[in-house]
């Protein structure tokens, strides 16, 4: 029986996309709420069975971004880039190595990094090297006419940052988008069972003090609070990052329901 499409609830019904959730719902200042069907976050679309692409191709996804470095999509290729029915584009945060020194390719990070690693600090860090990021993506995401699922590896930190300046631009309270981020340690348990195998041997079960992958509202706050200091907020933030006032205009309408 083909699975009806609910554009008014968050968490996808789907069984092969892992920490699936529409953007919608949230309030906005000023009254009204984000629009549900335009933003979709998500763990990598690899492997997807038939089931859930159609439920995708139903539910009006027509863009999907992959900010996954070069390394990883060619060990795993997006299903997007492969369907007629929406546009895929490769847009990573950082090459295979960041200016930090940092590989972006997630097995290798999780090798390399401490357990002690802090995502907060790594997501300051990203600011400034991720403004040509934050640019081509949110035009890519204005300009897109149907819904835009946008991903990463594990869907929490590098579209954890897109979605909360998504969020932000249209008016979301912090304490909402800390909220959004942090509820991606539960989706992705299931993909933390076979992670935690895969590249940290000798470990038994997903070890959630491991700092990678642990979601905590403080990783959330600091980056936040980082643009607050810095940009005075998100918006300008994005502005400095050259976004164009047509641009943020755009995002807001289509995002925005005033109600």
């Amino acid at each position: 029986m083909e699975k009806s499409v609910n554009r008014f609830s968050r968490r996808l019904p789907v069984t092969t996309l892992y920490n699936a959730r529409d953007l919608g719902g949230w309030p906005v200042a000023g009254g009204g709420r984000t629009k549900f069907g335009v933003f979709v976050r998500c763990a990598r679309p690899c492997g997807l069975s038939a089931e859930d692409m159609d439920y995708l191709r139903r539910y009006g996804i027509r863009l999907s971004l992959d900010f996954r470095a070069p390394s990883e999509t060619a060990l795993l290729p997006s299903d997007f880039s492969s369907v007629d029915w929406a546009e895929y584009r490769n847009l990573p945060l950082l090459n295979d190595t960041a200016e930090t020194g940092r590989q972006t390719d997630a097995a290798a990070m999780l090798r390399a990094l401490p357990e002690t690693v802090d995502w907060g600090d790594i997501y300051v860090e990203m600011t400034e090297p991720g403004m040509d990021w934050v640019r081509e993506g949110l035009t890519l995401a204005a300009e897109s006419d149907g819904a835009v699922l946008f991903h990463c590896f594990t869907g929490k930190d590098r579209a954890g940052i897109f979605a909360a300046l998504l969020l932000g631009l249209a008016g979301v309270a912090e304490e909402d988008i800390i909220a959004d981020y942090t509820v991606s340690q539960i989706y992705l348990m299931p993909v933390y069972q076979t992670m935690r195998f895969r590249f940290r041997p000798g470990r038994t079960g997903p070890d959630m003090t491991d700092g990678f992958f642990r979601t905590p509202p403080e990783n959330m706050q600091k980056y936040l609070a980082n643009l607050r200091s810095r940009w005075g907020g998100v918006e300008g933030y994005v502005r400095a990052a050259g976004v164009t006032e047509e641009t943020i205009a755009r995002l807001r309408a289509k995002f925005t329901d005033k109600g």
